[in-house]
Order: structure tokens, then C-alpha cells, then sequence
């Protein structure tokens, strides 16, 4: 995985924030993920960003407490309770990526479209779960104040 930092595939394109906004995201997160149970992880925020429609991605390092963020453009564009809600949901990904790691395992070593359905199942599964804990947790939390 490249440090965060920098570009990790062609095509991206520059945060549109200089690195005070950058340092403030980077602490709302930590602050975030503090109150998540994830005070032992580091997490950081991608420079780079896709042009793919996404609020938010993470990436967590197998076998390490690291991961990080991508927010793509339509980040910046969302409401400040949209960019909570975006941050929560991906923060929530590192206690559940470990399962979600195990099946893509088994689906390398094993080509059974039990093993493919299977995975497609858990992957979605997760992303449902995730996002009704972070739908009914959200509110706890404050929303980012960028001005």
C-alpha cells in the first residue's frame, strides 16, 4: 500500500483544500476515531482524490491498525452532517474489515462460486450494516465545523 500522501494511481486529482483544511480534516477524523474505539489505529487522509463519485473510502493495512481515507469530490459538496455521516461509515469499516479481508482470502484460494457469492453476500452485508450503525450513532457526534 503507497503511504498516504501520495498518488497511489493515474488520474487522480489534487485535494481542493490548501493543508490548513487538510490538517483540519486529518484532526476531525482523529477526533472521530478516538470516540470510535479505534484510538490504537492510525489513520490518515489520502492528498489524492478520484473524480469517481464516491463521498468516502478507506483502506485498512491487514494485520496492522492503519487506514486510510480517500474522500472523493463529492465530499467537499456534501452538508457537514453528510461529511459526519461519510467519516463514521468509513471509520466503522476498520472493525469490521477483518472479516470482510478473511473472505477475500477465501475466494483467492478457492474459485467455488460458493466462495464468490459468498463474498458479494458479506461485502454488501457489511456495507449495510455499517451504515445503519453510523445512520443511528451519527447524531452523537458534532458535525465538522470548517468555517
Amino acid at each position: 500500500m503507497p503511504r498516504c500522501g501520495q498518488p497511489i494511481s493515474p488520474g487522480k486529482r489534487r485535494l481542493p483544500v490548501d493543508d490548513a483544511q487538510h490538517a483540519f480534516w486529518t484532526g476531525y477524523v482523529r477526533d472521530l476515531a478516538d470516540s470510535l474505539g479505534l484510538k490504537d489505529w492510525d489513520i490518515s487522509i489520502w492528498r489524492d482524490v478520484t473524480n469517481s463519485g464516491i463521498g468516502g473510502r478507506i483502506t485498512c493495512v491487514s494485520g496492522r491498525k492503519q487506514g486510510c481515507i480517500e474522500l472523493g469530490h463529492s465530499f467537499f459538496q456534501s452538508s457537514p452532517d453528510q461529511q459526519r455521516h461519510i467519516l463514521i461509515h468509513e471509520l466503522l469499516h476498520c472493525h469490521l474489515d477483518p472479516i470482510d479481508t478473511a473472505i477475500c482470502h477465501a475466494k483467492a484460494h478457492n474459485d467455488s462460486e460458493t466462495i464468490a457469492v459468498l463474498h458479494s453476500t458479506v461485502h454488501t452485508e457489511i456495507e449495510f450494516a455499517v451504515d445503519g450503525i453510523t445512520a443511528a450513532i451519527a447524531s452523537r457526534y458534532p458535525v465538522p465545523d470548517t468555517s
